[in-house]
């Protein structure tokens, strides 16, 4: 009776001891599935994608459905795709193929929409630097053989959106730049009087470089010649408009010189008057006069008169003369030439 209950007994112990076998044994197969996720993790954050692809097989042997390694071996895989477009891209890039590189690491970053965790970020910021690398080579390029503030701004612009330290430098040398052209062009307008277009290519300069000491040095240097340059503008054309007005006066009042004049009495007793008169104006006259009194040999006025000047225009310099005889002037007399009217040809 004793035996027939030890044999259930003996079953039920056996039975126990191979499912604590199995539970032992699965949970080794599983924390052993794990060691090679964790160890294949830490590769892959690393750089190390194959070997890390090759610890995530080994635990997909062990735990074909193990939803952490399955996912773990997809990202590695992108990884190495990614790693070989950004080594494409790096190509490109050394051979100054700008856009095409951008454009490879573009759409490298495409691979990694739908996929988050610490890998994942970790080849997005790998995908960045590259980004980043290559947009600083273009801005390089770019910068070469620029010679104009305009040409320049944008690249600047660009750089000082990058945030990185190199951007930076690059910003720091466009900047350079910008003041050196600014600097230069307006000089070059200053020296010749231009200082409207001098101010404002220190202020296009300024822009750039707020507190720049030599274009505020420049920019002062310029409003101080342009208020000297007006002041003796204005003294020019006060001394012009002396100068002007004093010609003016000299050509209405004093612009007719007596060269001579005399009397000639012919043996019919007529008594032709003979002169020459020189312009001393600084432009032409015309219709020039000459007034003249006769006085006899008491002294008594005889006769007075006007006559015309030959040719009718005088240009500045030209002598003219002028003839008039008086009939039976009755015996010699004295001539006094009192005055003269011309217009003038402005």
């Amino acid at each position: 009776m004793r035996r027939m209950w030890l044999l259930p007994l003996a079953v039920l112990i056996a039975v126990a001891a191979v499912l604590a076998g199995k539970y032992v044994y699965e949970r080794a197969v599983t924390k052993a599935a794990l060691r090679d996720v964790k160890k294949g993790e830490a590769l892959a954050l690393k750089g190390r994608y194959q070997d890390a692809e090759a610890l995530f097989q080994s635990a997909l042997k062990k735990r074909p459905n193990f939803p952490g390694a399955q996912l773990d071996l997809k990202i590695v895989r992108i990884g190495e795709t990614i790693q070989k477009d950004l080594a494409a891209a790096k190509r490109l890039e050394n051979a100054h193929k700008y856009d095409e590189a951008l454009k490879r690491i573009d759409q490298t970053e495409r691979h990694l929409q739908n996929y988050r965790g610490k890998l994942v970020d970790q080849l997005l910021e790998s995908i960045s630097d590259a980004r980043i690398t290559a947009t600083v080579g273009q801005l390089r390029e770019e910068m070469k053989g620029k010679r104009r503030m305009d040409e320049l701004a944008p690249i600047l612009r660009r750089a000082e959106s990058l945030g990185v330290p190199e951007a930076k430098q690059i910003a720091d040398e466009i900047r350079k730049q910008i003041i050196a052209i600014a600097y230069a062009d307006a000089t070059r307008a200053l020296n010749e009087k231009q200082f409207s277009d001098a101010l404002q290519k220190v202020e296009d300069g300024l822009q750039y470089a707020p507190q720049n000491g030599k274009l505020l040095a420049l920019k002062m240097a310029i409003k101080k010649a342009k208020a000297a340059y007006e002041k003796q503008e204005q003294e020019r054309m006060q001394a012009a408009l002396a100068a002007a007005q004093s010609e003016y006066d000299h050509n209405s009042t004093d612009a007719i010189e007596l060269i001579d004049v005399k009397p000639v009495l012919n043996k019919y007793g007529d008594l032709t008057i003979k002169g020459t008169v020189k312009s001393t104006a600084t432009v032409p006259i015309s219709t020039v006069s000459v007034r003249y009194e006769l006085y006899d040999k008491d002294g008594h006025l005889y006769a007075q008169n006007e006559v015309y000047v030959t040719p009718d225009t005088l240009n500045p310099g030209d002598k003219g003369t002028f003839s008039y005889t008086h009939l039976m002037a009755n015996g010699p007399k004295t001539v006094k030439v009192t005055g003269f009217k011309w217009y003038l040809n402005e």
